[in-house]
């Protein structure tokens, strides 16, 4: 079942990779390279957004900030954070955020793939995923309750 996904990602190549790998899961990708043409695309009045994917590291407004702001908007939106660092423990535990998986980079090959699959109810472990990586962050240590 094709989903939609707002790809909110700074860096050209990595959208395009990340954005291509969607499309060949069967997903429909709305790309966005800023916080504000993200937030234009999944803001408020806008319909049928599955899921979101943003890079914590976004030029000016940062996709941390992102996430912060759609939850307003979307309380109900399931969300990927991809950073190049853990973040710190206090931008985990903002329970603003407490929604969001944590994904830190580089990621293994399917890794990516793997939580979205988990995220929106369809399993795909892409090219090589491993359902034994850890998560981080309190949506995954806290999913029991």
């Amino acid at each position: 079942m094709s989903r939609l996904i707002l790809l909110a990602e700074g860096d050209p190549s990595e959208r395009r990779t990340v954005g291509r790998d969607l499309v060949a899961a069967g997903h429909t990708v709305l790309e966005a390279a800023t916080v504000p043409l993200a937030l234009l695309l999944a803001g408020p009045g806008a319909r049928g957004l599955d899921l979101v994917i943003a890079d914590a590291d976004l030029p000016a407004i940062s996709g941390i900030e992102l996430l912060r702001v759609l939850r307003l908007y979307r309380p109900e939106l399931p969300a990927v954070c991809l950073a190049r660092a853990l973040p710190p423990r206090e931008v985990v535990e903002d329970p603003a955020l407490a929604w969001v998986s944590w994904l830190i980079r580089p990621l293994a090959p399917g890794r990516l793939m793997l939580e979205v699959g988990s995220l929106l109810g369809t399993p795909n472990l892409g090219s090589g995923g491993s359902p034994g990586l850890p998560l981080y962050g309190p949506a995954r240590r806290h999913a029991g309750g």
